[in-house]
């Protein structure tokens, strides 16, 4: 049996702001304990999940995001950190991006491509994030995530938004995601 290759869409992430964040899993890992922390290549946000891909359907996918293009690049800002789930054993925690109309509008540019090539529309609300570990190891251990997280609370930090990436996904190797192509954000204002 063939297995199907499962791709996202993201938007990447700076190599100053990895190491950042990576420091940031760093000061949390005796406090937070999930089976997964994520590798820095792997930090992004992701801005459509797509699932499995036939190879004939991803073609489709990569001339649709061409449409990016017209879009013109902007800046995100990372607002400390945030969970997911009880907060007692949150199912994941990342870093907190502060939602601004060039990220909406370049999500609704995605999913509506992507409608395009026959993906449904994601149902839940879009909430930009960056997911530094994820699946609670232990039942029997519970934190007190608040006063953690407000360590963070003032961390503000400014990135910018020029490309975003097709990645495909191998769940058994490390990093986890591959870039299968890039698209430019080259519009004007």
């Amino acid at each position: 049996m063939t297995v199907i290759p499962h791709y996202f869409i993201g938007a990447p992430i700076p190599s100053d702001l990895k190491e950042m964040l990576t420091e940031w899993q760093n000061k949390l890992t005796d406090e937070f304990l999930y089976k997964q922390w994520t590798n820095k290549e792997d930090f992004h946000i992701t801005l459509k999940f797509l699932g499995p891909v036939q190879p004939d359907n991803i073609e489709k996918v990569k001339y649709r995001l061409n449409a990016v293009n017209e879009l013109p690049s902007f800046s995100l800002v990372i607002e400390g950190i945030q969970t997911f789930g009880n907060p007692a054993s949150p199912r994941v925690l990342f870093a907190n991006v502060h939602q601004m109309d060039p990220l909406l509008k370049l999500v609704e540019l995605v999913e509506s491509s992507m409608q395009i090539c026959g993906f449904a529309k994601e149902k839940r609300e879009f909430r930009p994030h960056i997911t530094l570990a994820k699946k609670w190891k232990t039942a029997s251990r519970k934190v007190q995530a608040a006063p953690l997280i407000e360590k963070f609370h003032n961390e503000k930090h400014v990135f910018s938004i020029d490309h975003i990436n097709l990645y495909q996904i191998h769940p058994n190797e490390t990093p986890k995601y591959e870039v299968i192509k890039t698209f430019s954000l080259n519009g004007t204002c």
